[in-house]
C-alpha cells in the first residue's frame, strides 16, 4: 500500500508546512512521503517535499493532533506522552533556548487536552 486511502483502516498523519506554517491533516495522498514527513524534526532531519508543502514534524505545531476527530461523534482518547515537570533553573542560553522550545510545544498540547478523554 502506498497511500493513505489505501489502508484498512482510517489513519490521519498531522505535519507542518514549514513555509506556509500550517499544520496539515493528511488522510489520503503518499503515505511514505507524508509520514516521512511528519517525521522530519527541524534541525535534525531534512524537511521533506510533497507536492508544494515542505513538510516537518507535526508536533512543532500540535502534539496532539485531536482536530481530525473533533467533527465526529466518537469519543477521542488521548495519551500526553510528553508529561511536563519543572526544571532546574536554565544555566546558559542553550538551556533557555531549549526550555523555551520545549513549554512552545507543551502548550499546544494542553490545548488539544481540553477536547480529549485521559
Amino acid at each position: 500500500m502506498d497511500r493513505i486511502e489505501e489502508l484498512k483502516k482510517e489513519f490521519h498523519v498531522c505535519a507542518l508546512d514549514i513555509i506556509t506554517g500550517k499544520t496539515i491533516y493528511f488522510s489520503e495522498g503518499d503515505l511514505y512521503r507524508i509520514v516521512l514527513g511528519s517525521c522530519a524534526l527541524p534541525g535534525i532531519f531534512e524537511p521533506v517535499r510533497y507536492k508544494h508543502f515542505l513538510l516537518v514534524d507535526g508536533g512543532v505545531t500540535n502534539n496532539l493532533p485531536v482536530e481530525p476527530f473533533l467533527k465526529r461523534d466518537i469519543p477521542v482518547v488521548g495519551v500526553d506522552v510528553n508529561p511536563m515537570d519543572p526544571a532546574d533553573r536554565p544555566k546558559n542560553i542553550v538551556s533557555i533556548l531549549l526550555r523555551s522550545f520545549v513549554l512552545a510545544i507543551r502548550s499546544n498540547v494542553e490545548k488539544g487536552k481540553s477536547f480529549a478523554t485521559f
